[in-house]
């Protein structure tokens, strides 16, 4: 009884250390994978980081065009006065 009693005791530890065993490997593939995802996240941020700041770079070009613009049309207006007023000179001295 006692032999018996000790061969169970045996199995059961066997058995144990099979259940730790498992699921020592189930955390490893887990902190594994999650180390995985964190560095996919990381990587996801940055690039998510880099598009900002260039959609940022790229607004701020078009609203440097956009000024340009403003002030080509601002010069363009002032060059009709200016050629509206050598067109009424003209004008006046042909009559």
């Amino acid at each position: 009884m006692m032999v018996e009693a000790v061969n169970n005791y045996e199995k059961d530890g066997a058995l144990l250390n099979d259940i730790l065993s498992d699921l020592s490997a189930n955390s490893e593939e887990l902190t594994a994978s999650v180390n995985e995802m964190a560095t996919a996240i990381r990587e996801i941020s940055i690039t998510i980081d880099d598009s900002t700041q260039a959609t940022q770079d790229m607004a701020e070009k078009n609203l440097k065009i956009v000024e340009a613009i403003s002030e080509i049309n601002e010069i363009m207006e002032k060059n009709k006065g200016v050629a509206e007023k050598l067109e009424k000179m003209v004008n006046d001295v042909v009559v």
